[in-house]
């Protein structure tokens, strides 16, 4: 596995809103989907994804992307979206989020949420889960 300090360590700024995380996506089994976030929106922030490796498809509002090594993708705040491994090979990716939206990913991974309660947790966080289909 490659070592990297932002994997269990993220950068969390003290004077601006920023934290950087990377994160793995392994890849799913040939010709399915796996999403790796259920379907959401930030109303008031913005993300940027920066793949580091392997391949990383986005859906974001109508649109679908696939970004390869080195590309940066940026997911404006207000649109409905999600990602996924489109490849046959693990995926690392930064992602670059406010202290919030972090706030909101450590929050998710606590425990198990029903839909209901997913869909409140979102809420306290300035987004809105739509769920894994729209």
């Amino acid at each position: 596995m490659l070592y990297s300090p932002l994997r269990d360590h993220p950068l969390k700024a003290t004077t601006t809103d920023l934290v950087a995380v990377e994160g793995d996506i392994d890849p799913a089994e040939a010709g399915s989907r796996l999403l790796i976030a259920p379907y959401h929106v930030h109303h008031t922030d913005d993300e940027v994804f920066y793949v580091r490796r392997g391949q990383i498809a986005f859906e974001i509002g109508d649109e679908e992307i696939i970004a390869q090594t080195g590309d940066a993708v940026l997911i404006p705040a207000g649109t409905i979206h999600t990602w996924w491994n489109p490849g046959s090979e693990p995926a690392t990716y930064l992602i670059i989020m406010p202290h919030k939206l972090d706030d909101l990913i450590n929050a998710i991974h606590e425990r198990y949420r029903t839909p209901e309660e997913m869909a409140e947790l979102f809420t306290q966080y300035d987004s809105t889960y739509i769920g894994w289909t729209r």
